[in-house]
């Protein structure tokens, strides 16, 4: 068994062969985490091997053709860490090592719901943001409408979203010119699935963030309308 420090040291020194069990489209973050809130992503410097590549009508393929899976990504005697989204799918790779002859062999507990939880996303890549890091972005570029975020509007944000988010966030924000922004809103917002109550929570929020200084000028309605069609439309 393995847990966050080792898969780190792992993944940062390439000390082992770590593989994921996951979909190609959950590693390859196409599709949303089924956990809320979880970000997309991968450990670096892992691979893939969907556990189901090695199933057929739900039990094991033949021994021969298990072993051409794992044979193609590791050699028999090298040292290997499995994972997937928590721990029980990478399970399934283990069993179909071991009957492979693999003996160097573990399973990180966690898997992604824990790496993915205690190591931030890469801000530039807005598809791994989760639906939080999205939130204190559009909050962040709505109270910057102004061209100055007042004490209050962050005090909001922050009622709204975790400190250490805010802050990785608003770092990512600082890069950005206007038009990324909007860009950057349009790629994350896409990847999640916004239903129309989930709009409507959004809307209220940006509106409330817009009083909380006690104001609502024409610069912060003109953001919020523009917001307000591409969330629609995206």
């Amino acid at each position: 068994m393995k847990f966050f420090d080792d898969i780190k040291t792992a993944s940062e020194h390439k000390t082992h062969t770590i593989i994921d069990a996951r979909s190609s489209d959950r590693f390859n973050c196409k599709v949303p985490e089924p956990r809320e809130g979880l970000r997309r992503g991968t450990i670096p410097n892992s691979v893939n091997l969907p556990f189901t590549n090695l199933l057929e009508h739900g039990t094991f393929k033949s021994k021969k053709e298990i072993a051409k899976a794992f044979y193609m990504l590791a050699e028999p005697d090298e040292a290997i860490i499995f994972s997937c989204g928590s721990g029980i799918t990478a399970c399934v790779l283990a069993l179909g090592a071991e009957l492979s002859g693999y003996k160097n062999i573990s399973v990180y507990d966690g898997s992604w719901t824990e790496y993915g939880t205690l190591t931030s996303g890469n801000m530039e890549q807005p598809k791994t943001w989760t639906k939080d890091e999205l939130l204190a972005y559009i909050l962040i570029y709505v109270s910057h409408s102004d061209l100055n975020e007042s004490r209050k509007e962050t005090a909001y944000i922050l009622s709204r979203v975790d400190k250490n988010v805010y802050q990785r966030v608003y770092e990512q924000f600082e890069k950005d010119n206007d038009y990324q922004s909007i860009q950057n809103i349009i790629e994350a917002v896409n990847t999640h699935d916004y239903y129309r109550n989930d709009l409507a929570d959004l809307f209220a929020d940006i509106k409330l963030l817009a009083f909380a200084d006690g104001g609502y000028n024409e610069m912060e309605k003109a953001v919020y309308s523009n917001l307000k069609k591409i969330l629609k439309d995206a």
